[in-house]
């Protein structure tokens, strides 16, 4: 029945997603997205509730005889990326250097699809459904936000769910895997206060663009001397400003970078030893620094039995061989890992093929499986 249903919201459903791709919208800015969201809730009979964690939209149905038991929440996000689009496709970004080059109109979509399903399925639930639309994914938290409005204070999650179309699993298939799915994040960003001088007289100078640098390379030590060489972790540095002019040492330089790690006992060593290796080194050339840490996203780690139950359903979607399992964690991070922390849940994946790879001005996907990510949502519940 689920599939019959989904199938006859096609048309809706691939509506949806090419409405939202058109009119794209930054974190903590989805206010036409979310007003779209919240329209349709309601015209599907949910108890909607805007603003949560600035943008985000919530909304509830509640089967008869089944109010008060804990509920099953599926999760979605719904910002977009400050990319400019090269799709020539009819339902393009018209917002210029906006995008959703990420899918996440797909996700929105496909949540949607499974919102308007469950509704016409409303007294066959055994338990409430809370479908939750998530701003901000994009680096800035939203899920911090949105639980620090105090979604479980006012809702009764009792487990959570979230999907990802992934370019890394086969088209048409679902990637799951218990643990680790996707990996912590550190964020970090310093400054390195040296001296100016002339490049002719480097015995005055403390060389700025020298001691980052030597942090740089230092920072390499923390995955390959640091950490157990079983255990997957990256460091990068992705910026490093410095100086104006070609005969004058920099006498400073801004850095910026991330550390991801698919454990969460080396996620909670990482801080301490990215300060350890930026302050010593620093301290090493006689220069001085500003150091800021951020503790970004935590590991996203998927239960057990919740990963069971969403086979179950990609199964009955697809049948056995729609299973793709993943023997590795991504080192892409989610902050989905956020509701993970405080009730059980699964974060998996929907294949959409490697043609087109995801943060990139050419994404795109087969809108066809949005009919399958709206199934297994709904299935799943």
């Amino acid at each position: 029945m689920i599939k019959e249903l989904v199938t006859q919201e096609k048309e809706a459903i691939i509506s949806w997603r090419r409405q939202i791709h058109q009119h794209p919208e930054l974190g903590f800015q989805e206010h036409k997205t979310s007003q779209l969201i919240a329209d349709l809730l309601g015209e599907f009979g949910y108890e909607v509730q805007r603003g949560l964690g600035g943008t985000g939209v919530v909304g509830i149905l509640r089967p008869k005889g089944a109010e008060n038991k804990p509920a099953v929440a599926l999760r979605a996000d719904i910002d977009a990326l400050s990319i400019t689009e090269e799709n020539q496709v009819p339902y393009a970004s018209q917002n210029p250097g906006v995008m959703h080059a990420c899918g996440h109109d797909g996700h929105t979509a496909c949540l949607l699809g499974a919102a308007k399903v469950l509704s016409q399925l409303k007294e066959k639930l055994c338990a409430p459904v809370v479908v939750l639309f998530q701003p901000a994914e994009e680096r800035l938290g939203g899920a911090r936000a949105v639980l620090a409005d105090g979604i479980f204070q006012q809702y009764p999650i009792g487990e959570i769910f979230g999907l990802h179309l992934w370019p890394q699993v086969p088209k048409g298939k679902v990637g799951l895997r218990a643990g680790s799915v996707m990996a912590g994040a550190i964020d970090f960003n310093f400054k390195i206060i040296g001296q100016h001088a002339h490049a002719a007289e480097p015995q005055n100078a403390v060389d700025a663009v020298v001691v980052g640098a030597a942090i740089v390379g230092a920072l390499q030590a923390i995955p390959s001397r640091f950490i157990n060489p079983l255990e997957p972790v990256v460091v990068s540095v992705g910026t490093f400003h410095a100086g104006e002019v070609a005969n004058i040492i920099a006498g400073d330089a801004v850095l910026t970078g991330t550390a991801r790690t698919a454990s969460a006992d080396v996620y909670r060593q990482l801080p301490t030893l990215l300060e350890r290796v930026i302050k010593n080194t620093t301290a090493t050339y006689g220069a001085q620094v500003e150091l800021e840490i951020d503790e970004a996203y935590p590991v996203t780690a998927s239960g057990a039995d919740s990963v069971a139950l969403v086979e179950q359903a990609a199964i009955e979607a697809l049948g056995p061989d729609g299973i793709y399992r993943l023997n590795k964690c991504f080192m892409s991070s989610e902050d989905f890992s956020y509701y993970l922390q405080h009730v059980p849940g699964a974060y998996f994946f929907l294949g959409v093929g490697d043609e087109r790879k995801v943060h990139q001005p050419t994404y795109d996907f087969d809108e066809n499986l949005l009919l399958l990510g709206a199934e297994i949502l709904a299935r799943t519940a």
